[in-house]
């Protein structure tokens, strides 16, 4: 891009434009420099970006997620608990040890 000459920069200083555009700038008097940058300046504000996104909520939330308990790891493992018994029955009936060494099977790497 060539330089912007003394008169565009003057131009644009007066209309607020960056001098990085004082060289877009065409005419040969200060008055026609003026008006090229009122008519650039019309065209940029054409193209503003869209407006940001509004913030994410997160989406919507459970009964026990909003706070309406009372939010200790003992009231949340108690829910946990009420949600989800114990089965007394199938817990008797696991072996004592586990799978691989009820099945005589051994680690290579010794143990």
């Amino acid at each position: 891009m060539t330089e912007p000459t003394p008169e565009q920069t003057a131009a644009a200083q007066r209309k607020g434009l960056d001098v990085h555009h004082a060289a877009r700038l065409r005419g040969t008097t200060a008055e026609e420099l003026d008006a090229d940058a009122d008519a650039f300046l019309a065209e940029i504000a054409t193209f503003a970006p869209p407006p940001p996104a509004p913030p994410r909520s997160g989406g919507p939330r459970g009964g026990d997620v909003d706070g309406h308990g009372s939010g200790s790891v003992a009231a949340g493992a108690e829910l946990y608990r009420s949600r989800n018994p114990r089965d007394e029955d199938n817990e008797a009936k696991r072996p004592a040890r586990p799978w691989w060494r009820a099945n005589g099977y051994r680690f290579e790497g010794g143990r």
